[in-house]
């Protein structure tokens, strides 16, 4: 599927796909990130079995997915203020919300080609910024996880 739609308060939203490159950047960003973190932070590594096993018991597709939303998560918390913005910049350009002005709903784009907000009530609107962003990096990465044959 090339786009997912999200609804978030009264609005509707579409996430599209992400450029390979784009992905691929993202991606490789969260591992990094990851990696520092879990080298800076040996102790946290998961131990709960009950939990695990839990997990383990999920289809793969939906440990896919779950995977994906913990690493975009992650990822929201630990980037530097300019990667974070990098980061929405990529993907709130294949992010739209719905109208129906038309008469036929269609997605109008979040942010112009220049990286301005098209929809200008969105540019203050931090919760909804950031839970687009977040969607968005779970579905482009959640193939990179089916990839790897990964069930986190």
């Amino acid at each position: 599927m090339d786009f997912k739609d999200l609804t978030l308060g009264d609005q509707q939203y579409r996430i599209g796909k992400l450029k390979a490159a784009d992905g691929s950047w993202i991606y490789m960003t969260s591992k990094r990130k990851y990696q520092e973190f879990l080298a800076a932070n040996p102790q946290q590594t998961p131990t709960d079995t009950a939990q695990s096993e839990a997990f383990a018991a999920l289809p793969q597709e939906t440990r896919n997915e779950m995977g994906a939303a913990m690493s975009a998560e992650f990822m929201a918390q630990y980037l530097s203020r300019t990667e974070l913005a990098e980061v929405q910049r990529i993907c709130l350009a294949v992010c739209g919300r719905y109208s129906d002005r038309t008469g036929t709903p269609i997605a109008m784009p979040i942010l112009m080609q220049d990286g301005r907000f098209a929809i200008a009530e969105l540019e203050n609107d931090g919760p909804v910024i950031l839970e687009l962003t977040k969607q968005c990096i779970a579905f482009n990465i959640t193939p990179f996880f089916t990839a790897a044959g990964s069930s986190a």
